[in-house]
């Protein structure tokens, strides 16, 4: 599994647990095998957007986006249809502010 969190001491605390971490989001995506699938845990809204922007600028088709925050359902749709030639974005409605805010893979 690899990990990427915006505040490095996480990111250790990551790489303590047995994960791979990442010190940048370019990092991250660069060292996933193609497909590529990330899987975000962030809180629904602006974070949310912001996050599957910049994975989706990095992403190419095929790739995977899986969006486990919990998203206004509205929101993944128009994701999807925004992003179709990019990366797939779907939603499991999991809390995201429960598990704090994290992107994984598992590599």
């Amino acid at each position: 599994m690899r990990g990427f969190r915006s505040e490095s001491e996480n990111v250790a605390e990551l790489a303590g647990e047995g994960a791979a971490g990442s010190s940048s989001l370019d990092d991250f995506v660069a060292r996933l095998n193609k497909p590529r699938a990330a899987w975000i845990m962030v809180p629904a809204g602006d974070p949310t957007e912001q996050t599957v922007t910049a994975l989706a600028q990095r992403f190419e088709a095929g790739d995977i986006i899986i969006d486990g925050g919990n998203s206004y359902y509205k929101d993944d749709v128009r994701r999807s249809l925004k992003l179709k030639s990019a990366a797939y974005i779907t939603s499991t409605s999991a809390p995201a502010a429960a598990c704090g805010a994290w992107i994984a893979a598992i590599a």
